[in-house]
């Protein structure tokens, strides 16, 4: 039950298709024969419309039990894949009540080496660009005051709603692809900063695939500065709830999806060493990715650092890290190193709106 409400979490942070010229269902037909039986275990790609639109011909998409509902899932996914019973309930609400969320569920079994069988889940529902911008950075009516609507005009500048979704959608694929990080989520009880290495690693891998397959070869600063406005703005508000259903990892959100760092070092990794990505297998990437995160991941230390800073404010928090680095800097020196940068950095974005006018 802890693999549900791990990705439960990650759905609830992140709460689609005119205008471009290959819609987001095609796109998902495309990669769904590409990817259903490359890994050695089923990916399913879900065309959650498709799904709805099912569960809607047989009376069972509102009012109907959640065991109904569930059966009708492994009816629908026979061809695909082998779906018991606890996983197709697992699997319901991100076809009901989440079903704008965008998240992977990846499946495991007790004596299985790696992951049995993993569902990519797009988000649902199709928004205008302005829309699923806000989806992005967690804009609801509970949030939509953290961000001005300069700061809104100009962070939809920077990405189409092209981008943005096709983003989103390779980002949970990528999770679905990871050899490690969400193998290591299958094996105990996860921390926020195991969920940040995975989300790193998803976050770089879909970058060197929409790279590679879309010649996007300058999307990562403009997609570094969407996840550096979702924590600045994001990372004090959920530090200040209640976890909830979603777990005590939920009120990390902001320095665990803090991925401008991986992002920027990735990509200046690409063009200083000048790698050609263009003829690497999808194998071949991962590997790659895997690489850059464990060089450009923020640390145990640093992680906490930035949540503690959320938590208390930047200026306690960085006076806090100073004393302990003065006191321990075998220990805590490095952390105050990056959380002083991260701050600065972090500074430098409301004024880049500012600019932008």
């Amino acid at each position: 039950m802890n693999k549900y409400f791990n990705s439960l979490f990650i759905a609830l942070l992140f709460l689609s298709l005119p205008g471009w010229s290959q819609p987001l269902p095609l796109e998902i037909q495309s990669l769904q024969k590409e990817f259903l039986s490359s890994q050695g275990y089923p990916i399913i790609i879900a065309d959650k419309e498709k799904v709805r639109s099912f569960l809607q011909q047989k009376g069972l998409l509102e009012g109907a039990s959640e065991n109904n509902q569930a059966k009708a899932l492994q009816e629908y996914y026979a061809s695909q894949v082998n779906l018991t019973e606890y996983d197709a309930i697992n699997l319901v609400p991100y076809f009901t009540s989440l079903n704008n969320a965008a998240t992977s569920l990846p499946f495991f079994e007790i004596g299985v080496k790696g992951k049995t069988k993993c569902f990519v889940l797009p988000s649902g529902v199709q928004l205008s660009h302005e829309d699923e911008l806000k989806r992005i950075l967690g804009v609801t009516p509970e949030t939509e005051d953290l961000y001005s609507k300069n700061e809104l005009k100009y962070l939809q500048s920077l990405l189409t709603l092209e981008q943005l979704q096709l983003f989103s959608l390779y980002h949970e694929l990528s999770h679905c692809l990871d050899p490690f990080y969400t193998v290591k989520q299958g094996t105990y009880e996860i921390s926020a900063h195991d969920i940040h290495e995975a989300e790193s690693f998803a976050e770089i891998n879909a970058l060197l695939m929409l790279q590679q397959r879309k010649k996007w070869v300058n999307i990562a600063w403009n997609r570094a500065l969407l996840r550096g406005f979702y924590s600045l703005k994001m990372g004090p508000y959920l530090a200040a709830q209640p976890g909830g259903l979603a777990g005590p990892t939920y009120t990390q959100g902001g320095s665990i999806y803090f991925l401008s760092d991986v992002i920027t070092g990735a990509q200046n990794d690409i063009e200083e060493a000048g790698h050609n990505i263009n003829n690497m297998t999808t194998d071949q990437l991962v590997q790659f990715s895997l690489e850059l995160t464990q060089k450009h991941v923020l640390s145990s230390r640093t992680l906490m650092a930035l949540h503690n800073s959320f938590v208390s404010g930047s200026k306690k928090g960085l006076q806090d890290y100073l004393e302990m680095s003065e006191k321990h800097p075998d220990l805590f020196l490095e952390a105050y190193k990056d959380l002083k940068r991260i701050w600065k950095y972090f500074n430098f974005l409301p004024k880049l709106v500012e600019s932008k006018k």
